[in-house]
């Protein structure tokens, strides 16, 4: 099953970033990026946002941010 999400970033420097379901619904999370370019979650209520996922998705914003 997927899961559509919009990231939207928060700063200039792109270290923080709002998490939100493309339907909406649930309150957005706030994900951080740390200097050492590891991913945490400031503030979620999905509980589906798993170390694992939140690491997935960390990835692809760094891949995002590269172009």
């Amino acid at each position: 099953m997927s899961l559509g999400l919009i990231v939207t970033p928060l700063d200039t420097r792109f270290s923080r970033f709002k998490v939100e379901t493309a339907e909406g619904g649930a309150v957005p999370m706030i994900l951080k990026c740390l200097p050492n370019h590891s991913w945490i979650v400031e503030k979620t209520t999905m509980k589906f946002f798993t170390k694992k996922y939140v690491k997935q998705l960390g990835a692809l914003i760094e891949g995002k941010k590269k172009e």
